[in-house]
């Protein structure tokens, strides 16, 4: 049986073989490309959240070996200090895309 169909593609011609070939290796490059596109996607939604407990715990760890003055002073710095930078990012980014857009 295995004989016949050697047979069966040695009838064919390499066109045949040559024409399956690419087919099978068109759905293979398409089934690759989606499967590169979910995995970016899960896989950089799985590192930050990932990253969540990661972070905790190093910051609870941290938290039990710094002392009470620092710790204190850390955390107004955290609440404070790092909210107030961020909004001032985001103020110029905004700012400069609007300068942007009035110059268009």
């Amino acid at each position: 049986r295995a004989l016949e169909r050697v047979a069966a593609w040695q009838l064919r011609g390499l066109d045949a073989m040559t024409s399956c070939v690419g087919a099978v290796g068109s759905r293979a490059g398409a089934v690759g490309s989606r499967a590169r596109r979910y995995l970016r996607r899960f896989g950089s939604a799985a590192l930050f959240h990932g990253s969540f407990a990661v972070v905790a715990f190093a910051v609870w760890k941290v938290t039990c070996v710094i002392p009470r003055p620092y710790l204190v002073w850390s955390l107004e710095h955290t609440t404070m200090t790092i909210p107030a930078v961020a909004s001032f990012i985001v103020l110029s980014m905004h700012a400069a895309a609007v300068a942007e857009a009035e110059r268009a």
